[in-house]
């Protein structure tokens, strides 16, 4: 009787311990605000295929304002790894699922922070479609950095890696209006080259200027 009252104490141990969504090394629930800085971490030091696994962990919380940050954790997590397509499903569905709304940039009820994710985002959406050529649907989604004037968040950074800052968004744009053609947008692929190095100009009615242009934008690419 004794064995069987123990072996009936360890399979309940034992169940509960299996049922735990996140346990933690010490067998403790891990909440989804820690698993999301877990994740994070693993994120900002390298460790993506750790990210990827604790950012699907994340998806399984049901508060939005904590799965909605699995999304877009995983879309930068892929976007890091050269999986573009896998990037932009993520961050699409972050966007489709009705709860984004808790997002909405400033000037509709949201903080500072979420502003801050919100912008996250999308820029992650931007270096994504940029990358996989799909340069109207970018310049669509760049418009949230208001980049043309920098009078939005003109000190952006991403800040789970801020070496990716506005000036990234500019040239990003910059590229994807040149991509797309026409007076205007060379136009506003000029402009946004000059904010970045204001002594340069080119006749963008001309081949050579355009020429011009093409060469700038490769040789701020390679400059970072």
């Amino acid at each position: 009787m004794k064995n069987s009252i123990i072996l009936l104490i360890l399979c309940s141990i034992l169940f509960t311990s299996c049922n735990d969504k996140a346990p933690s090394k010490d067998n403790t629930p891990i909440s989804g605000e820690d698993l999301i800085e877990r994740a994070w971490k693993d994120f900002r030091e390298g460790r993506y295929a750790s990210a990827e696994g604790n950012f699907n962990q994340v998806l399984q919380n049901e508060d939005p304002s904590i799965y909605l940050v699995g999304y877009y954790g995983l879309g930068w997590t892929f976007l890091k790894t050269g999986k573009y397509l896998n990037a932009k499903n993520e961050f699409n569905k972050f966007f489709t699922m009705d709860e984004y709304d808790v997002y909405r940039p400033s000037g509709s009820g949201t903080s500072a922070a979420e502003d801050s994710i919100f912008r996250n985002v999308r820029a992650g959406q931007l270096i994504t479609l940029n990358a996989l050529g799909e340069h109207e649907n970018a310049i669509t989604i760049s418009t949230i950095f208001n980049v043309n004037t920098g009078q939005i968040m003109p000190n952006w950074k991403f800040n789970q890696d801020q070496n990716i800052t506005i000036r990234d968004m500019r040239v990003l744009k910059a590229i994807s209006h040149f991509a797309v053609g026409g007076n205007n947008n060379l136009a506003i692929s000029l402009s946004l080259v000059r904010m970045i190095d204001p002594n340069f100009n080119a006749d963008i009615n001309t081949t050579e200027g355009i020429l011009l242009l093409m060469r700038k934008l490769e040789e701020i690419m390679d400059n970072g």
